[in-house]
């Protein structure tokens, strides 16, 4: 028995990129994408359904190209498409079309290569509803039932979403099968209890003996319910008395699919399924007894996500079970739990609650190649607006990490799939999310910003076939867990190397046990046993033999690296340097690695790399300069490179102060590793033996330094930094800023304002694209702040700068009150931030004019917009009589009223959602804009 692995897990930010998003508007979506090729060009894409409740959309159906993103095709569904695709190739044209369902009998095959509806199980203009017929959930294609060749469907049918939650008489469910050839129901039959059921079932062989079983369920959110298993055969009879209840009489129904694996390693595949009242409960599969059941005792829970499976222990080889829990009752759930629950034993390994929201159901995989699989989860959190998380639970190494997000938007219920979906040996996640980040929850609609798909790719490695849990019902689509190959063929694969910017590499194979012939499926599409005109990449290989038995391989393909590296000669001129050149496959003195050393164009050294002779790793007694290195490997690939010696430095680091404004006050710093044991000499053209000289005017300087072995000099250029002599003054006209200036305030946008423009520019001006000098305002001691965008002063006067001005500080000064004001200004050198001017001060004296002394602008130019007690908006206008535009906008920014008044209004509020609204009031010379909080 194993025990809690962790109670709390340190978190990591893992890099990964979203190589595209697709947004497509208007819908909602409760189905998981999921991908296949539709356009033959090597890419999977992306299908998935969605729609507005209870209405048509444009948008039921989406597929989107997995290369870029862009909307391949789209198909117009009477109602919301909310399962999630399954896939097959009806018509032979060798790409996959999608079987796709949803509300109100939408059950519908499409071509995957243009969107068109191949056939569609409800074509009638009569509401289904009237004739029995309500939802379709997620379905499994099939073997033909009916003799035609062509796969059929088996699927379930019920769940009246037109009924109140407190109305508990509800039609019956059906369990069906469909023929896959024309969309006809084939074989029809009530769930045994007559209660509804809004399950998906699943088909499979427990024991392995070739009798397929189903399973399915019953109830609801609030109708009690049973898991059911039957025969194959009892509904191809349209008979299911003969199911057996394998929970029974819950208390709430059973929504999500079950996930199917061998808990108890019997060789027999065992049932875990989880209610909507969030117990969890393990079958055993050989004898249909309850292996065990968990559940939280200390608070009520529900849930509608499925319970999935991995190896998630590194203490044993068992599969172990990761649940979602919801805390509370529907539409009122105040928490959600992950829980990591013993596969063998039932016990609870582990519990957390992160995020915010966390409805959907996870997947797993193993993300660190350490044979032992991570969960990942989506989780939704909020912060003055919804976002979306990827979190990868990595329950060996005691981490959380997030892969991607916070991604603006909320995913309520769509699980992302993993997969390499362009056969490049790394993994790619689709992941999709409502966009309205304010409402997720939304039905959908034209103001809801409909959904956002992405593509993120990864660095994970792990080959396709080996992912636990890949999608909503697990890799395969069918509630059954991956086992992967786990035969043992004994596969060896040797790649070579591949020349650099060349797909020349190879990787040969080599089967030691096994059954011939082998079937062979590369990471990169080829089926061929070897691998030629390779890339760099990671490759893997899936070998099945005549009996069935498969193994797994990956190698790394790299490219030919190369290795150089210098030391520089003791001085200045001489030649006791040494240089060095090599490739990877070239370390051997008989490598047969051909070795060409060049300088300034001709051949100073060379070797066939046949013996230590001919192999010319080393240059040894060289001067500086640019050598041209290239070694040829036997296979032909040639690589070479410039290798810079350069001359070596007796000083390592130069610091310059220049001269500001002509103060005497430049300096040289010169700085010497400390490690250096040698004593330098200094002689400057100033006459001065120092290291450092200070006091210097603008000019050149240079030094001569020297210490027992070497000599060298070195130039200086010191420079004068200068600024403009004052301040400019704009009115009309650009002049001088004299000492004094008076301006008076006047109405300008209901407020009372006067408006002095000024300009400060950098005399610094060389070189080109320089930024400039840093200018800084002050009035009265203190740094101007910048005018804001609707001028409603909390100051006395602010700024507002032309930011399109290089080099320059234009703006104008807004004042708000009277009084007298001593504006400053400030410049540092961009050249050198120790170099600062200050300039003389500007007085500027604001007066107040009659027309600001006259009218009162709170109460006239203002107008006056509030919510009061009684829930209704009040709007005053400035002007009672003059005409004026309302226009208001709610928090999607959807236009609500646009209408002419001419005096004050008194809007009922009642219809309105809570949240904030923006409201417009203009006239010809007048505009007012204000946001109101509704409750």
């Amino acid at each position: 028995m194993r025990t809690l692995f962790f109670l709390l897990l340190s978190f990591q930010l893992i890099a990964q990129d979203i190589s595209w998003v697709n947004n497509t508007p208007i819908i909602r979506s409760y189905s998981s994408p999921r991908t296949t090729d539709l356009n033959n060009d090597g890419i999977r894409d992306v299908v998935m359904g969605g729609g507005t409740e209870e209405y048509p959309t444009p948008y039921g159906v989406i597929a989107i190209d997995g290369n870029n993103g862009y909307s391949l095709w789209e198909v117009e569904t009477r109602g919301e498409m909310f399962t999630s695709p399954q896939f097959f190739d009806f018509n032979n044209d060798n790409i996959d079309d999608i079987l796709i369902g949803g509300r109100d009998a939408e059950l519908r095959l499409i071509n995957g290569n243009n969107g068109d509806v191949i056939w569609e199980f409800w074509t009638e203009e009569s509401n289904p509803n009237d004739s029995g017929w309500y939802n379709f959930y997620t379905s499994q294609i099939i073997d033909d039932q009916n003799g035609d060749g062509i796969k059929d469907i088996l699927t379930s049918n019920g769940g009246d979403h037109s009924l109140d939650a407190s109305e508990f008489d509800r039609p019956p469910g059906h369990i069906m099968i469909i023929d896959g050839a024309n969309g006809n129901a084939i074989k029809t039959a009530v769930v045994p209890d007559s209660n509804e059921t809004y399950l998906s079932p699943i088909i499979c062989d427990l024991n392995n003996d070739g009798n397929k079983s189903i399973i399915f369920g019953s109830g609801g959110e609030t109708i009690e319910g049973n898991l059911w298993i039957v025969d194959l055969n009892d509904l191809i009879n349209e008979d299911l008395s003969n199911a057996i209840p394998l929970v029974s009489n819950s208390e709430l129904g059973f929504l999500a699919p079950p996930a199917i694996g061998d808990l108890n390693s019997d060789g027999i595949l065992d049932i875990i399924a989880q209610g909507f009242d969030g117990k969890i409960t393990a079958i055993n599969g050989f004898d249909l007894s309850v292996l065990w059941q968990y559940g939280i005792n200390y608070t009520n829970t529900e849930s509608q996500a499925s319970p999935i499976l991995g190896k998630f222990s590194n203490t044993d080889s068992n599969l172990d079970v990761f649940a979602t829990l919801f805390s509370g009752a529907e539409s009122s759930y105040n928490d959600y739990y992950q829980i990591l629950i013993d596969g063998e034993t039932g016990n609870q390994l582990w519990i957390d609650s992160i995020g915010t929201v966390n409805f959907c159901t996870p997947i797993s995989f193993d993300s660190n190649m350490d044979n032992t699989d991570e969960v990942l989860i989506s989780v939704m959190n909020y912060s003055n607006y919804w976002n979306s998380e990827l979190i990868l639970l990595d329950f060996v190494n005691n981490t959380q990490s997030s892969l991607i997000g916070p991604v603006t938007g909320g995913n309520v219920s769509c699980t992302p799939q993993i997969s390499d979906i362009d056969n490049n040996g790394l993994l790619d996640i689709i992941f999709s999310v409502r966009a309205d980040s304010i409402n997720p929850f939304s039905p959908g609609g034209f103001d809801s910003g409909g959904i956002n798909t992405m593509r993120i790719t990864t660095e994970y490695t792990l080959a396709e076939d080996q992912i636990s849990w890949g999608s909503y019902m697990g890799t395969n689509f069918d509630g059954i867990y991956s086992e992967g190959c786990q035969g043992d063929l004994g596969l060896f694969a040797f790649p070579s190397e591949a020349c650099p910017g060349q797909n020349n590499a190879m990787i040969n194979l080599y089967i030691q046990n096994g059954t011939p012939p082998y079937t062979y499926e590369w990471s990169n599409g080829e089926t061929s046993e070897d691998l030629e005109n390779l890339g760099p990449g990671l490759y893997s290989v899936t070998v099945t033999d005549a009996t069935g038995a498969c193994d797994t391989i990956s190698r790394e393909v790299t490219e030919y690296n190369i290795i150089s590296f210098y030391q520089e000669p003791t001085c200045i001129g001489g030649s006791d340097g040494t240089v060095y050149f090599n490739s990877s496959g070239c370390d051997c003195n008989t490598s047969f690695c051909q070795f060409i050393w060049q300088l300034n164009g001709d051949t100073i050294a060379q070797g066939d790399g046949s013996t230590a002779d001919e192999t010319y790793k080393y240059l040894y007694g060289i001067s500086a300069g640019t050598y041209t290195a290239t070694i040829i490997h036997p296979d032909g690939c040639e690589v070479q490179e410039d290798i810079v010696v350069p001359d070596p430095v007796m000083i390592d680091s130069v610091f310059i102060q220049n001269e500001c404004q002509s103060n005497s006050e430049g300096w040289i710093d010169l700085t010497v590793n400390p490690a250096d044991s040698i004593i330098q000499n200094y002689l400057w053209n100033t006459g001065d033996t120092t290291q450092d000289i200070y006091g210097l005017n603008a000019g050149t300087y240079s030094v001569v330094v020297s210490d027992t072995i070497c000599i060298d000099t070195l130039y200086f250029e010191i420079e004068n930094i200068e600024f403009n002599d004052q301040i400019s003054y704009i009115d009309s006209v650009l002049t001088d800023a004299p000492e004094q200036i008076s301006i008076n305030l006047d109405l300008y946008e209901e407020e009372c304002v006067a408006i002095a423009a000024f300009s400060l520019c950098s005399n610094n001006t060389s070189p080109p694209g320089n930024p400039g000098d840093s200018i800084i305002w002050t009035i009265n001691n203190q740094e101007v702040p910048p005018c804001e965008l609707d001028f409603i002063p909390t100051y006395d006067v602010c700024f507002e700068e032309n930011p399109y001005i290089p080099t320059c500080s234009v703006g104008g000064f807004w004042f708000f009150n009277e009084g007298t004001y001593t504006l400053q200004a400030t410049a540092i050198s961009y050249l050198d931030t120790n170099c600062i001017n200050e300039f003389d001060a500007v007085e500027i004296t604001v007066t107040d004019t009659d027309l600001c002394n006259s009218i009162n602008i709170d109460e006239i130019q203002q107008t006056h917009i509030h919510v009061e007690a009684n829930h209704n908006l009040i709007i005053n206008l400035p002007t009672e009589g003059d005409e004026y535009t309302l226009e208001i906008f709610d928090m999607s920014g959807k236009k609500i009223i646009d209408k002419i008044i001419n005096s004050s209004i008194n809007l009922a509020l009642e219809k309105y959602q809570s949240g904030i609204y923006n409201i417009r009031l203009f006239s010809t010379d007048f505009i007012h804009i204000e946001k109101v909080i509704i409750k």
